[in-house]
């Protein structure tokens, strides 16, 4: 028997978002925002919808398969179905056991884990764990989002968004719709998924720690005030009415701010925790004495990167920051799959 420490090794990944493109143009036909507006603060350009009655296990169905079939292995390989997301198909039972009936699993054990944008890293962690406990040799990650839900305006405005109707959209809505622009550009539908496996081969490879924290205290700076079983009724007639059924940032520029406060302390903590890392524009300006090199770069210049000869110079791991991608819209939990490690897949 090997005395090899048991690893996490990422295996494949897939990724899928639906076909309905939603420009920044279209957002403004029913709101008051621009193109010039939106990308110079969020650096989106577009983001995708999912028609009405998709849901977040339908998208992760996709994303599943393309992982799957990229690993050359069938759902029944599969040990373990861990779902993040924060916009679940129903209030229960979890999208992780409904993915589960999609792939054709009935007693592959299945979770959900609802941490937000921090599902997909948290949904990592619990995989790990589980993998090196040996509780399981291979884990289905999955994270997936259908924002599009979120949205409180009825379908006479989708009509006119999505260019089914020449507008104008109804005045009422235009000015409520326009009450939650710092919201609703941001966000898209999308789903990703990695097929996680345990190494037992000694030779390096594998997920070397997480640390993740989380602080309760600041839970009113971004969050949902409607629904939830501390309501009774969950939901009211008046939640609607007040747009309390969306997410909400309360005085959104000094809340924004504060939100963004929490970073800088939280990252240079992460960052003392790493062996020596370089981070750099030019990675081929790079040391090669680093542990690992982070490459903040921007999307179009991504795509120029020979990454397979920048490993091979360098003899270090590479992550990839990519700055103003100028192309997704936010899909929180499935986030990390989709925006950083499908991109890096299509690169030369």
């Amino acid at each position: 028997m090997s005395n090899a420490p048991r690893t996490t090794v990422i295996r494949s990944s897939g990724s899928y978002v639906p076909p309905q493109v939603v420009t920044n143009e279209m957002i403004s036909r029913i709101m008051d925002t621009t193109d010039e507006w939106i990308v110079p603060r969020t650096g989106i350009r577009e983001r995708r919808f999912g028609a009405p009655g998709v849901g977040p296990a339908e998208l992760a169905e996709h994303a599943a398969r393309r992982a799957l079939e990229k690993a050359g292995l069938a759902p029944k390989d599969i040990g373990l179905v861990v779902f993040a997301t924060m916009t679940p198909d129903h209030y229960f039972p979890g999208s992780g056991g409904l993915l589960a009936a999609r792939l054709g699993l009935t007693t592959t054990p299945a979770l959900d884990i609802r941490m937000q944008c921090a599902g997909f890293l948290s949904g990592l962690q619990t995989a790990d764990a589980f993998i090196r406990s040996g509780a399981f040799d291979r884990v289905l990650l999955v994270g997936a989002e259908v924002h599009s839900g979120l949205m409180p305006w009825p379908e006479s405005v989708w009509d006119v968004m999505l260019g089914r109707s020449p507008g104008p959209c109804d005045p009422y809505w235009y000015e409520r719709a326009t009450g939650m622009r710092d919201r609703a550009v941001l966000f898209g539908d999308g789903a990703g998924a990695m097929v996680l496996e345990a190494n037992e081969s000694g030779d390096g490879r594998g997920f070397l720690g997480i640390v993740l924290k989380t602080d309760g205290n600041h839970w009113d700076k971004l969050y949902v005030p409607g629904g939830g079983c501390k309501s009774r009724p969950y939901f009211t007639p008046e939640m609607f009415e007040s747009l309390g059924t969306i997410p909400i940032v309360e005085g959104l520029v000094a809340r924004g701010a504060t939100v963004r406060a929490f970073d800088p302390a939280a990252m240079q903590e992460a960052r003392s925790l790493l062996p020596p890392i370089e981070y750099c524009a030019d990675p081929y300006t790079a040391a090669t004495g680093a542990d690992g090199v982070v490459i903040a770069t921007e999307w179009n210049q991504f795509r120029a990167l020979n990454l397979a000869e920048l490993r091979s110079r360098l003899g270090t791991p590479l992550l990839v920051d990519l700055r103003n991608l100028y192309e997704p819209a936010r899909v929180a939990a499935a986030g990390l799959r989709y925006v950083s490690v499908g991109r890096a897949e299509v690169a030369p």
